[in-house]
């Protein structure tokens, strides 16, 4: 489709269903930044892009539905909705300083308080108040799996990409508290509604209106803030609802697998392998982190391992931790280093035009695998912005080529004899599932 301007023909790019009537009064400049914002819309450069496939509320409803049947399941999630207040209660502390404006360290240190006070709430509204027997064991694992991914929620959101470009710890606080905060409504109004336990019912009420006054509480703050300081609100409910929709995914995946409504995947991934601990969670994105630019932009490198930064700075002083880091660098490295030679020997068409699109997969598995909202949350990021070259089919349906078979082979099996994961059950037999079909894909090709 094209439109006209003076005879002359203006492209519009393809699929744009947008029909343009432009008169010879119109102002050439005008036209050509019209042609602009056109065009980054229609190739997904807007951020609406993102925010248009979100719909928050159907996942928040099928989560909490999820949940309410079974009491000791649901058990496991009040204990992750206390642990992610106390969390949050910790991060707010955190953000007071000696620049935090004495006018409001009072309320400040009242929102923290009602944080802990709610975290102890839901404690109390729990059916079943502890898994210490051995029938409740699975249920244990449930549970802090489950306040490992909602902790991460609340961290993650405190380092993302717009609240650290502000230099003061309180602006950075008030914009989070502003916005984040907004995530309870939905999500304790969707559960208050679920839920048939008298308990939740009686008290969830009171830490809604709790969370309202903390809304209200970054409203008056932000007023204080000079303009040239302020944040952008818009950017910020974006980012909050891409990691709460990553937040609630993840739930329902772990709780799904959980019952069994999702089966278990026999073979261990390297994308799942490497969710097995946060040490080889941090460990593998901060590999991944060190792509070339040919694959990696240098923005996404530096979101990925953003994200990682607070971790890994306390895994470092593990000498297990770094030579976890220095066998997966180097396997990366190793992959590379033999496809950059079959490219050179041209073996096969176009070498990192495919390298790209099994990365671009990888990417989109793993963050579906993370128990990290924030690594999550990067990950679908730099998916989502790689463009047409994570859209090719081929790669999804033929598999993964024999040089990332032999890389995910690498890793798992550094996985495996590392001391932190010889001792957990199930994990050599998934990694040897995963190594017999390596080889029985490189025997078909």
């Amino acid at each position: 489709m094209i439109g006209r301007r003076s005879g002359s023909l203006i492209p519009i790019p393809p699929g744009l269903r947008l029909h343009l009537i432009l008169n010879d009064l119109m102002d050439q400049n005008l036209l050509l930044y019209v042609m602009q914002c056109v065009i980054k819309l229609s190739l997904g450069g807007s951020s609406m892009k993102v925010a248009e496939k979100i719909n928050l509320p159907a996942a928040v409803e099928r989560f909490v539905a999820l949940v309410v049947e079974d009491l000791r399941i649901e058990s496991a999630w009040l204990s992750a909705l206390s642990y992610m207040e106390e969390v949050a209660a910790n991060q707010i502390l955190g953000n007071v300083s000696d620049r935090t404006p004495p006018e409001f360290l009072a309320e400040i240190h009242a929102h923290a308080a009602d944080e802990m006070r709610h975290s102890a709430e839901f404690t109390r509204m729990r059916p079943v108040q502890n898994f210490d027997t051995p029938e409740l064991a699975p249920y244990r694992e449930l549970e802090l799996q489950m306040r490992r991914i909602a902790a991460s929620f609340v961290v993650g959101y405190g380092g993302n990409s717009v609240l650290i470009t502000s230099r003061s710890r309180h602006i950075a606080y008030v914009h989070a508290a502003l916005t984040i905060e907004q995530f309870p409504f939905q999500l304790y109004t969707a559960y208050l509604k679920a839920t048939k336990l008298p308990q939740v019912l009686a008290g969830l009420p009171a830490v809604l209106a709790d969370e309202n006054g903390h809304i209200n509480l970054g409203r008056k703050m932000r007023t204080e803030i000079p303009e040239d300081r302020k944040l952008s609100i818009g950017a910020l409910n974006e980012i909050e609802k891409e990691m709460c929709l990553r937040l609630v995914q993840r739930l329902e995946r772990v709780v799904s697998e959980f019952t069994g409504r999702l089966p278990i995947p026999s073979v261990s991934t390297l994308a799942r392998a490497a969710n097995t601990s946060a040490q080889a969670r941090v460990a593998w994105v901060q590999t991944l982190g060190g792509l070339p630019p040919e694959f990696l932009t240098p923005a996404h490198s530096q979101l990925l391992r953003r994200m990682i930064y607070q971790f890994r700075q306390e895994f470092l002083s593990e000498p297990h931790y770094r030579a976890l880091e220095t066998e997966m660098s180097s396997a990366l490295a190793a992959a590379l280093a033999g496809l950059s030679e079959q490219s050179s020997e041209k073996l096969f068409e176009k070498p990192f035009e495919e390298a790209m699109c099994v990365f671009s997969r990888h990417f989109s598995e793993f963050r579906v695998e993370c128990d990290d909202v924030g690594i999550a949350y990067a990950l679908g990021r730099v998916h989502q912005e790689r463009g047409p070259t994570g859209e090719v089919q081929s790669a999804e349906s033929t598999g993964y080529p024999e040089w990332f078979t032999e890389l995910s082979r690498s890793v798992i099996q550094t996985l495996q004899e590392s001391r932190e994961f010889g001792t957990r059950p199930g994990f050599a037999v998934a990694t040897a599932a995963f190594a017999a079909e390596a080889v029985a894909r490189v025997a078909e090709a």
